[in-house]
């Protein structure tokens, strides 16, 4: 058992039994440790931040999430990324980014230049992207293809490969 305060106070036990107070004892928290070992020993430096250590090298370092903020980034630049996997079968991932709001238009082209696929084709607001392209859903061979992304002034050509 540990006390790091009157209140704050952790115990632990038999077939990895771990348990946390907040109140000085009155109430007790199951602590879920992925074990079944006898634990011998618990020690906090924090209210969220501790170790345990039990029977048979059963080591755990815990801590406790406080808060979690989200950090959002908005891209700064258009880019169009290289497909993965690829070469690939039967499907790919196409990622892409745009740096504000603008039309956006992302096809697939064959090595002829026919238009063989239309993957985007709406406006955007600015963001990371990633498309799944299915084959399943278009009559593609086997062979070389292009896809293109256009935003706005923004144009890029990438090559990938479908093997069947």
């Amino acid at each position: 058992m540990y006390f790091l305060n009157t209140d704050d106070g952790w115990i632990v036990g038999i077939q990895g039994q771990f348990f946390h107070t907040t109140n000085g004892g009155a109430n007790w928290e199951n602590i879920d440790l992925p074990t079944n070992e006898f634990l011998v020993n618990v020690q906090f430096t924090s209210s969220t931040n501790g170790y345990v250590v039990g029977n048979n090298k059963t080591l755990f370092k815990y801590t406790q999430l406080t808060s979690v903020e989200e950090e959002t980034t908005q891209p700064t630049e258009f880019k169009l990324e290289q497909n993965y996997p690829n070469p690939f079968n039967p499907s790919t991932k196409i990622r892409f980014m745009i740096s504000d709001l603008r039309f956006t238009i992302l096809k697939v082209y064959d090595v002829l230049g026919n238009e063989v696929a239309t993957l985007v084709e709406e406006e955007l607001p600015a963001g990371i992207y990633e498309i799944e392209l299915d084959t399943s859903l278009y009559d593609l061979t086997s062979g070389i293809y292009f896809y293109q992304l256009r935003s706005g002034e923004f144009n890029s050509t990438k090559k990938f490969i479908l093997l069947k």
